[in-house]
């Protein structure tokens, strides 16, 4: 999340930034469809950012619109259309933007962070205890935490 208002005044487009910014607030992929504004609003500290994706927004319709919003619909159907927004940054960004990519990032950055309990973790990441020990496995693997049994 610190790093995110550093792509603001890049040619990067607004899908890749709302995608960074819901994966950093802790969404699933199944929640990716589903966000509105009010849902992330009292959540962003960011002044800059806040800024950024009200001003990336249509109100018009709605006073609570989707994230991922179409031009000729509510919001996206489709993941894939994410995807394919982002996947157009990808050569701007020295890390892959694909949803699944990014929230496997933010998973490990919050497994990390050895001051969390399993059942923080759980709670926080909202993952099955089977998903938390591959993930563990996966940090200790990459070196990112000491494996603790």
């Amino acid at each position: 999340m610190p790093y995110i208002s550093n792509f603001l005044n890049t040619s990067i487009h607004p899908e890749t930034i709302k995608l960074l910014i819901v994966i950093s607030l802790g969404y699933d992929l199944n929640q990716l469809l589903n966000i509105r504004w009010l849902d992330v609003s009292d959540k962003l500290n960011d002044i800059n950012l806040k800024k950024f994706l009200f001003d990336n927004l249509t109100f018009d319709k709605t006073p609570n619109p989707y994230i991922f919003q179409g031009k000729r619909i509510d919001k996206y159907t489709s993941i894939d259309r994410i995807t394919s927004k982002t996947k157009m940054d990808q050569h701007l960004i020295d890390f892959p933007i694909n949803p699944r990519k990014l929230r496997q990032s933010y998973i490990l950055s919050i497994i990390s962070n050895q001051t969390l309990s399993d059942e923080q973790l759980l709670d926080q990441l909202h993952i099955s205890q089977k998903s938390l020990g591959y993930y563990k496995f996966c940090a200790n693997y990459f070196n990112l935490i000491p494996y603790k049994k």
